[in-house]
């Protein structure tokens, strides 16, 4: 079997969701006919419908509902490697305030504080 493409399978799970083309091409920002081409795509390739094309709309195939579910955690774990990146990329700073019990924050609070103020050296705190 081919490798998948991401961006088809993206397509695919917006019309799935939204139940049009015209709405999913809305969501996705694109034109509908990108819509098409990339869903006509991914059942070439699979050698299946996903979709029975009706005039009230694009009604899911049970094939489709299938790979669905499928599709559905790929973009889970893409939105996954998104947020990664994202906070990866951001660097902490700002005020840290440390609301405890004396013998809490002497014990407990200050060595987990001191750890993260040195891997974040742009965080201030007050207790």
């Amino acid at each position: 079997m081919h490798k998948l493409d991401w961006n088809d399978t993206r397509h695919f799970l917006e019309v799935a969701h939204a139940g049009s083309l015209t709405q999913a091409a809305v969501q996705l920002g694109v034109n509908h006919t990108t819509v098409s081409r990339r869903i006509s795509a991914l059942e070439t390739q699979l050698g299946k419908n996903l979709f029975e094309r009706a005039g009230n709309g694009w009604i899911i195939t049970p094939v489709g509902e299938r790979i669905a579910a499928y599709a559905h955690a790929m973009a889970e774990e893409a939105h996954n490697i998104e947020r990664q990146v994202l906070a990866d990329s951001l660097e902490l700073s700002g005020l840290l305030r440390v609301t405890a019990a004396d013998h809490c924050l002497e014990y407990l609070a200050m060595p987990a504080i001191s750890q993260f103020i040195t891997q974040y050296p742009e965080i201030n705190y007050g207790a």
